[in-house]
């Protein structure tokens, strides 16, 4: 339980910090914003965009390379693992008050 709360005070903090840094960079042409949901779902597709946004062309060799590997290190290859924040001791309600500038951040993404 209390490492739940302990990481729940990490994460967040990281998460905040990560938000505050890269608004001060003032350098958005040097990210690359996807949901993770997205990346579980097609992610060729997504490294396809981020060849695209930074010009680069990815080689026949390199794509097949990586085709290959996510042939062989599929999801949930070892397994399914289902996690729930009460098993640590945590509420949802908690988790998304701390996390609701990352998650306004998300939300923000996605309407992009």
């Amino acid at each position: 339980m209390r490492t739940g709360r302990a990481l729940l005070r990490t994460w967040g903090g990281y998460l905040d910090r990560f938000l505050r840094d890269r608004e001060s960079l003032g350098t958005e042409n040097r990210f690359v914003d996807f949901h993770f949901d997205e990346f579980v779902g097609n992610q060729m597709r997504v490294v396809d965009r981020i060849y695209d946004r930074f010009g680069w062309e990815l080689d026949p060799q390199s794509r097949t390379r990586m085709e290959d590997f996510l042939r062989r290190e599929r999801k949930d290859k070892h397994g399914v693992h289902a996690y729930s924040l009460e098993q640590f001791g945590l509420s949802a309600a908690e988790f998304d008050q701390r996390y609701k500038r990352y998650h306004e951040f998300l939300r923000e993404l996605k309407a992009t």
